[in-house]
């Protein structure tokens, strides 16, 4: 039961947004309505706790915020170097097809740069399934051809 709820709750990701919105809202009004009240109170021990406590979150916030770029960081300088390597093993591939007798090197030139041509068609695509199936299907069979 609780799970049809979910799976329907979370199937939309305009749902899940103003369900989101709606929630950060009532509580930022109910915060709000207390801290009211805790002013008008005039309680000055109260109110240093607030401070102690606020400096607490923002610091949180401040880690949560510092761990979070540092993956970033961490995934694109990672990508960065895959995508470097693979240039460069191509790169070095079509250089060593010089080495070839001249019988091969045309064939293989071609395969290695309809390779390159294939990738990059279908890098915009990952994110369809599909598509990227095809995508390493077709670049499967270049790489058994070569």
């Amino acid at each position: 039961m609780i799970d049809n709820i979910l799976a329907r709750l979370f199937a939309s990701e305009l749902l899940v947004f103003i369900l989101v919105l709606s929630l950060m809202l009532a509580f930022s009004e109910i915060g709000f309505r207390i801290g009211l009240r805790l002013y008008a109170a005039k309680n000055d021990a109260r109110k240093g706790q607030i401070g102690g406590i606020q400096g607490a979150v923002l610091g949180l916030l401040g880690l949560l915020l510092a761990f979070t770029f540092a993956m970033a960081v961490d995934r694109y300088d990672t990508r960065r170097g895959l995508v470097l390597k693979e240039a460069n093993a191509k790169s070095t591939t079509y250089l060593r097809a010089s080495l070839l007798p001249d019988t091969h090197q045309p064939p293989i030139k071609d395969l290695l740069r309809h390779y390159v041509d294939t990738r990059l068609e279908y890098w915009p695509l990952v994110d369809d399934p599909a598509k990227l199936a095809e995508g390493m299907r077709l670049i499967g069979n270049i790489q058994t051809q070569l």
